[in-house]
């Protein structure tokens, strides 16, 4: 199932992500419009795959994404339909159609129970 591969490999991203002695209490996912993937399907596989990890019982917040245009040089967005960047003039890339991505994570320091929020620079993108 296409589903446990991806969960799989987005469980050993957030492992890398949080550090030893953290406890993963919440994911955030951002899906594109178009991805074949349901937040309740993730959430399922994400707790199934986590079960012995510093990740059990983390809750999994996958929200849809809009398709977007970025620019490649300039990074800054742009409207669909827009023929090239508005701010540089530098081409156009559609982002967010069929993307799982990690876009944080909240962590629990096991000894002094302190929690953080870990943004991932940019959205790590989960194939």
């Amino acid at each position: 199932m296409h589903e446990t591969s991806l969960v799989r490999t987005l469980l050993a991203r957030v492992l890398r992500e949080a550090a030893d002695g953290q406890r993963v209490t919440r994911v955030e996912l951002s899906l594109g419009e178009m991805a074949s993937h349901t937040p309740e399907a993730l959430a399922f596989h994400f707790d199934q795959a986590a079960r012995g990890t510093a990740a059990e019982g983390a809750s999994v917040d996958a929200v849809r994404e809009e398709a977007r245009l970025r620019c490649d040089a300039c990074g800054e967005p742009a409207a669909l339909g827009e023929p090239a960047c508005p701010s540089c003039g530098g081409p156009l890339a559609a982002r967010g159609l069929r993307d799982v991505r990690l876009e944080g994570l909240e962590v629990r320091e096991e000894a002094s129970g302190q929690v953080r929020t870990v943004r991932i620079s940019g959205g790590g993108g989960v194939r």
